[in-house]
């Protein structure tokens, strides 16, 4: 009696596999940007300045996340997915200089000589802890 021959797929099952976390991973950054957004969607009152720039009159509250005064902040989060051999990231974000100030606060001197003591506005983390169980089942839903 002949042995059983075996044949080996694990390139194609690894590769199906990655393709599954890929697409669970780009589902759930979605996820991340829409709830993100949803956060910092919240209007307040404004005027211009003789400058012509728009000043908000009901900043959000420390612990808060910020408010629309022009919608730059909410209209710049994106989110983006990194491959490697051995793992697959996605990060949640924005270009906005300000961004990561409002995140994490800011205390020193600015970039305009200004002293500056303002306390943290958390809108990014807040999004990923708060969904961290609906953000793994998406992946490993794919």
């Amino acid at each position: 009696m002949a042995a059983p021959r075996l044949e080996w797929y694990g390139k194609q099952v690894e590769q199906a596999v990655r393709g599954h976390v890929a697409s669970g991973m780009a589902q759930a950054v979605q996820l991340v940007v829409s709830d993100v957004k949803r956060r910092i969607n919240r209007g307040q009152p404004y005027r211009f300045t003789a400058k012509g720039r728009k000043v908000g009159l009901d900043p959000s509250l420390p612990g808060e996340p910020p408010k629309v005064v022009t919608s730059d902040l909410k209209n710049s989060i994106i989110g983006r997915i990194e491959s490697e051999p051995d793992q697959i990231r996605g990060f949640v974000g924005s270009n906005k200089v300000y961004a990561r100030r409002q995140e994490l606060g800011f205390v020193g001197v600015d970039s305009l000589g200004r002293m500056v003591n303002q306390e943290p506005r958390p809108y990014l983390r807040p999004a990923v802890l708060e969904n961290r169980k609906k953000i793994l089942e998406t992946i490993a839903r794919g």
